[in-house]
Protein backbone atom coordinates (compact mmCIF):
# COMPACT_ATOMS: atom_id res chain seq x y z
CA UNK A 1 0.00 0.00 0.00
CA UNK A 2 1.24 3.34 -1.20
CA UNK A 3 4.52 1.57 -2.05
CA UNK A 4 5.56 1.00 1.75
CA UNK A 5 5.28 4.76 2.71
CA UNK A 6 2.09 4.39 4.30
CA UNK A 7 3.24 4.00 8.03
CA UNK A 8 6.71 6.34 7.60
CA UNK A 9 4.02 9.29 6.26
CA UNK A 10 2.13 8.91 9.08
CA UNK A 11 5.06 8.82 11.54
CA UNK A 12 6.27 12.00 9.74
CA UNK A 13 2.66 13.79 9.40
CA UNK A 14 2.19 12.80 13.88
CA UNK A 15 5.48 14.49 14.28
CA UNK A 16 4.76 17.52 12.30
CA UNK A 17 1.83 18.55 13.90
CA UNK A 18 1.38 16.50 17.06
CA UNK A 19 3.06 19.34 19.03
CA UNK A 20 2.00 22.77 20.66
CA UNK A 21 5.13 25.02 19.62
CA UNK A 22 4.79 25.90 16.07
CA UNK A 23 6.78 23.22 13.63
CA UNK A 24 5.04 24.28 10.65
CA UNK A 25 5.07 27.19 8.90
CA UNK A 26 2.75 27.70 6.29
CA UNK A 27 0.41 30.16 4.42
CA UNK A 28 -3.29 29.30 4.00
CA UNK A 29 -2.53 26.08 5.78
CA UNK A 30 -6.76 24.99 5.93
CA UNK A 31 -6.46 24.43 2.21
CA UNK A 32 -3.97 21.54 2.95
CA UNK A 33 -5.67 20.47 6.27
CA UNK A 34 -8.53 19.85 3.71
CA UNK A 35 -6.72 17.79 1.35
CA UNK A 36 -4.44 15.74 3.86
CA UNK A 37 -8.53 15.20 5.87
CA UNK A 38 -9.14 13.65 2.38
CA UNK A 39 -6.01 11.40 2.11
CA UNK A 40 -5.03 8.16 3.84
CA UNK A 41 -3.12 9.67 6.24
CA UNK A 42 -6.31 12.25 7.51
CA UNK A 43 -5.90 10.15 10.89
CA UNK A 44 -2.24 11.18 11.47
CA UNK A 45 -3.11 14.67 11.48
CA UNK A 46 -7.12 15.03 12.44
CA UNK A 47 -5.80 17.58 15.43
CA UNK A 48 -3.34 19.37 14.22
CA UNK A 49 -0.97 21.28 16.89
CA UNK A 50 1.84 23.56 16.04
CA UNK A 51 0.96 24.99 12.48
CA UNK A 52 2.18 28.97 12.32
CA UNK A 53 -0.24 30.06 9.36
CA UNK A 54 1.32 33.17 8.16
CA UNK A 55 -1.88 34.00 6.32
CA UNK A 56 -3.80 33.84 10.23
CA UNK A 57 -1.31 35.50 11.61
CA UNK A 58 -0.03 38.90 9.77
CA UNK A 59 -2.47 38.79 6.77
CA UNK A 60 -6.14 38.66 5.44
CA UNK A 61 -7.63 36.32 3.37
CA UNK A 62 -7.84 38.77 0.63
CA UNK A 63 -3.95 38.92 0.33
CA UNK A 64 -2.43 35.91 -0.68
CA UNK A 65 1.30 34.71 -0.45
CA UNK A 66 2.96 36.50 -3.08
CA UNK A 67 1.25 39.87 -1.69
CA UNK A 68 2.58 39.20 1.92
CA UNK A 69 5.61 38.30 0.25
CA UNK A 70 5.81 41.75 -1.81
CA UNK A 71 4.95 43.82 1.52
CA UNK A 72 7.21 42.17 4.13
CA UNK A 73 10.00 41.62 1.22
CA UNK A 74 9.47 44.16 -0.96
CA UNK A 75 10.21 41.43 -3.75
CA UNK A 76 7.81 39.95 -6.57
CA UNK A 77 6.86 36.15 -6.04
CA UNK A 78 5.49 34.35 -9.26
CA UNK A 79 3.22 31.49 -8.13
CA UNK A 80 2.34 30.18 -11.53
CA UNK A 81 4.17 27.13 -11.42
CA UNK A 82 1.87 26.07 -8.35
CA UNK A 83 -0.69 25.87 -10.70
CA UNK A 84 1.82 22.90 -12.38
CA UNK A 85 0.85 18.96 -12.77
CA UNK A 86 2.77 17.95 -9.48
CA UNK A 87 1.29 14.49 -9.76
CA UNK A 88 4.15 13.58 -12.43
CA UNK A 89 6.99 12.27 -11.47
CA UNK A 90 9.85 13.11 -11.85
CA UNK A 91 9.27 16.34 -10.72
CA UNK A 92 10.30 19.06 -13.34
CA UNK A 93 13.87 21.08 -11.68
CA UNK A 94 11.08 24.34 -12.36
CA UNK A 95 8.73 22.51 -9.49
CA UNK A 96 11.68 21.99 -7.28
CA UNK A 97 12.67 25.35 -7.43
CA UNK A 98 9.39 26.89 -6.46
CA UNK A 99 8.67 24.16 -3.95
CA UNK A 100 12.08 24.82 -1.86
CA UNK A 101 11.56 28.85 -3.03
CA UNK A 102 7.81 28.68 -1.60
CA UNK A 103 8.95 27.49 1.56
CA UNK A 104 11.57 29.47 1.98
CA UNK A 105 9.85 32.67 1.54
CA UNK A 106 7.53 32.01 4.36
CA UNK A 107 10.71 31.69 6.89
CA UNK A 108 11.94 35.37 5.38
CA UNK A 109 8.28 36.62 5.73
CA UNK A 110 8.19 35.62 9.07
CA UNK A 111 11.18 36.75 9.92
CA UNK A 112 10.77 40.22 8.78
CA UNK A 113 7.14 40.82 10.41
CA UNK A 114 8.99 39.68 13.78
CA UNK A 115 12.28 41.81 13.47
CA UNK A 116 14.28 38.48 14.13
CA UNK A 117 16.98 37.47 11.35
CA UNK A 118 16.94 34.20 9.45
CA UNK A 119 20.45 33.42 11.17
CA UNK A 120 19.03 33.22 14.22
CA UNK A 121 16.21 30.36 13.91
CA UNK A 122 15.65 29.75 17.52
CA UNK A 123 14.83 32.96 18.47
CA UNK A 124 12.56 33.11 15.69
CA UNK A 125 11.10 29.94 16.75
CA UNK A 126 10.32 30.98 20.01
CA UNK A 127 9.06 34.75 18.68
CA UNK A 128 6.62 32.15 16.82
CA UNK A 129 5.53 30.19 19.69
CA UNK A 130 4.63 33.90 21.31
CA UNK A 131 2.28 34.63 18.57
CA UNK A 132 -1.19 33.32 18.69
CA UNK A 133 -0.59 29.33 16.92
CA UNK A 134 -3.52 28.39 14.22
CA UNK A 135 -4.32 24.74 15.25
Amino acid sequence: EYMGFAEPVASLLRALFGREGPVVVGFAFENDLQMLAKSPWAGACAEPHGICDLQWLFGSKREGLAGLVRRTLGVPFCKAEQRSYWHRRPLREAQWHYAALDAFVLLQAAAEILGVPLSQPVALAAKLVEQKVAA
